[in-house]
């Protein structure tokens, strides 16, 4: 729901470059893709304000298959690992550390809000940048071992 930027695939444009509507952008201009707009674009995902943890599994289901909607796709229309060929070249080992780390937070300990907060905290924007608020507190208490 919250990526970490609002822009992404910054390029330098090194000679002039046209557009199919018929922008011409000059040379030396810094041009970048507006990532919210297309990660949340209706057209592609349905309810996109709306937070489905399941949203790419159904979306596997219904087309049958998982290739288009794999975490580590390279697509027009997903694109936090970048695109074309300068797609990130780690990003299948990076989906796989975010697993493991997911997994072991997830079997090992109860996450929650502290005593009287209900929602999440809202993120903080710096430049085009969006990461959460350093100063939100979340509380992890181990899981008690099921091991006999």
């Amino acid at each position: 729901m919250h990526g970490l930027g609002c822009v992404g695939l910054q390029r330098l444009t090194i000679q002039p470059a046209s557009l199919p509507s018929g922008i011409v952008i000059p040379a030396g201009y810094n041009v970048a893709i507006n990532l919210k707009a297309i990660h949340h674009n209706p057209d592609v995902y349905p309810n996109p304000e709306v937070f489905d943890p399941f949203r790419f599994s159904q979306l596997r289901d219904d087309e049958g298959g998982d290739v288009k909607w794999g975490f580590t796709n390279v697509d027009r229309n997903y694109l936090p690992f970048g695109a074309g060929r300068h797609a990130c070249p780690g990003r299948f080992f990076a989906a796989m550390e975010l697993k493991v780390m997911l997994a072991h937070l997830l079997l090992n300990y109860d996450i929650s809000f502290p005593e009287g907060i209900t929602e999440r905290p809202k993120n903080l924007i710096i430049n085009s940048a969006t990461v959460p608020d350093g100063k939100a507190k979340v509380v992890f208490t181990p899981r008690v071992s099921q091991v006999t």
